[in-house]
């Protein structure tokens, strides 16, 4: 399969609510460029949580959790007047898994071994030069991120993703994202 930029556009339409172009195109190349050196031949062929919630792929959830974090933003303007970059948001959260075309494939790449999805999603988050405020959201938005200060965006994302991802695994599981941690810490050692 021929691995295309406008293959990307049609798979993350919410990247079209970015105002600014020149961010746009940058978010989109990103997962263009981390496709084409991933061992996926479909964007959508990388899992969420593969073993687990195989059956949801990683563009699925990316997709949800953008649509809940700009409905966040827009429900905490109406209610209580507060306001974010919304083109950081949007960016962020289409990015944040972007490192688990590396991370979970079938055949572990270097940099799927050697770091973390967040932070090899910071690595081509970087690489595109992506506003330092977009990277933070991508290498904020899970756990390990809580030792750190994170922007109002970076919030967002984190408890977006965190909510979806404990709402999936409630419902298709029965078991909780700190369930899964904890055993899996134990399993690890």
């Amino acid at each position: 399969m021929v691995k295309t930029l406008e293959e990307v556009r049609t798979l993350f339409p919410e990247a079209e609510q970015i105002s600014d172009p020149g961010l746009r195109e940058k978010v989109l190349k990103t997962w263009f460029e981390a496709w084409k050196t991933s061992h996926f031949d479909r964007v959508e062929e990388a899992p969420f949580l593969p073993g687990i919630l195989a059956e949801i792929s990683n563009v699925t959830h990316t997709r949800a959790v953008t649509v809940l974090c700009i409905q966040f933003a827009k429900t905490m303007k109406e209610f209580h007047g507060l306001q974010v970059n919304m083109d950081y948001l949007i960016a962020g959260a289409i990015l944040h898994d972007v490192g688990k075309l590396f991370e979970f494939c079938k055949t572990p790449s270097d940099l799927g071994q050697l770091f973390t999805h967040r932070l090899s999603g910071v690595y081509w988050g970087a690489r595109e030069d992506l506003p330092l405020e977009v990277i933070h959201i991508i290498g904020m938005h899970s756990h390990e991120g809580d030792l750190k200060k994170r922007t109002p965006e970076a919030a967002i994302v984190h408890y977006m993703d965190l909510g979806c991802a404990e709402f999936l695994l409630r419902t298709k599981t029965d078991t909780s994202l700190g369930e899964r941690t904890k055993f899996h810490v134990i399993q690890k050692g």
